[in-house]
């Protein structure tokens, strides 16, 4: 299986890294961003708890976490996880063709 490791900037720069692992670890996220965050970004993620060890072992970027279905913060709407998830479902069109 394949997951990828997605970040996307306000300004729209994205970066998608694939990453093969049944499931998400700590180490494949910090293959996948290392050296990608520059200090003080806030890394906007959804509940997993490889993305907070991840943040726990950087603490030059700060860390808000999301449940993956609200996609927007309660009390920030400036933090929500909706770019992701629309370059995740432009991936998805791109690919289904080659299914």
């Amino acid at each position: 299986m394949v997951q990828v490791v997605t970040a996307v900037e306000r300004k729209g720069s994205k970066y998608l890294k694939a990453v093969e692992s049944k499931r998400m670890s700590k180490a494949d996220i910090m293959k996948a961003l290392s050296g990608k965050l520059s200090d003080g970004a806030t890394l906007i993620t959804d509940k997993h708890r490889s993305y907070k060890a991840f943040a726990k072992e950087h603490p030059e970027i700060k860390h808000k976490a999301l449940l993956a279905k609200e996609h927007v913060d309660k009390t920030d709407k400036n933090i929500q996880i909706q770019k992701v998830n629309n370059v995740h479902s432009q991936l998805r069109s791109f690919l289904r063709p080659f299914h």
